[in-house]
């Protein structure tokens, strides 16, 4: 009898860890996705606080390391010139340094 539900339990565990895989499990595709969504998002900011930018760069990198995938290579590409740009063009001076800081 405890060996039935020790069974039953197993694959209940099982069939959840296969639903929530795909949460756990990064794709490449959807990691190239965010990047082509934060875009335009990057570009239209006024600054980035040092942290996000941080968070930023980490996702660049991790697209950059993931293997190449031949179909979304361009695309790819694209997102990361993109975001590196709008990067390198916030000016350093107008960073956000911490939060509810005055200038005085």
């Amino acid at each position: 009898m405890k060996s039935r539900w020790i069974a039953i339990a197993a694959l209940t565990l099982g069939v959840l860890g296969l639903f929530l895989a795909p949460t756990f499990v990064g794709n490449h595709n959807q990691e190239v996705a965010v990047l082509e969504r934060l875009a335009p998002k990057v570009e239209r900011t006024q600054s980035l606080a040092p942290e996000t930018r941080d968070a930023i760069m980490q996702l660049v990198e991790r697209v950059r390391s993931a293997p190449v995938d031949q179909r979304t290579d361009s695309r790819r590409a694209i997102a990361i010139d993109r975001i590196a740009a709008a990067l390198n063009a916030k000016d350093g001076s107008r960073e956000l340094t911490s939060v509810g800081r005055g200038t005085d």
